[in-house]
């Protein structure tokens, strides 16, 4: 998928995510291969549509399909995020 993040409105960015990881639901999981937030976008967002849409999917909340989502939608505490250090960059 091709695409500008930067001309796009957030309602075109949510619609986009959304979709893509529908499409990408028998990929990834908890047990699976977990999504990383992409770089130049509002990561924390992106993230917790994803973790949305899967959850949707699978009827019941799903916090460990992705990583790099708010911390208020995640199970772990907040000095969690803390102690795991700065994201290493994109390869």
């Amino acid at each position: 998928m091709i695409c500008d993040p930067h001309k796009m409105s957030m309602g075109e960015i949510e619609r986009m995510t959304r979709r893509y990881t529908s499409e990408l639901i028998e990929f990834i999981g908890p047990e699976k291969r977990r999504p990383r937030p992409p770089t130049s976008t509002p990561t924390n967002q992106i993230m917790a549509w994803m973790m949305d849409t899967y959850s949707m999917h699978m009827r019941q909340t799903v916090t460990a399909c992705v990583t790099g989502k708010p911390i208020q939608t995640s199970a772990v505490p907040a000095d969690a995020a803390k102690a795991t250090g700065p994201r290493p960059p994109a390869a």
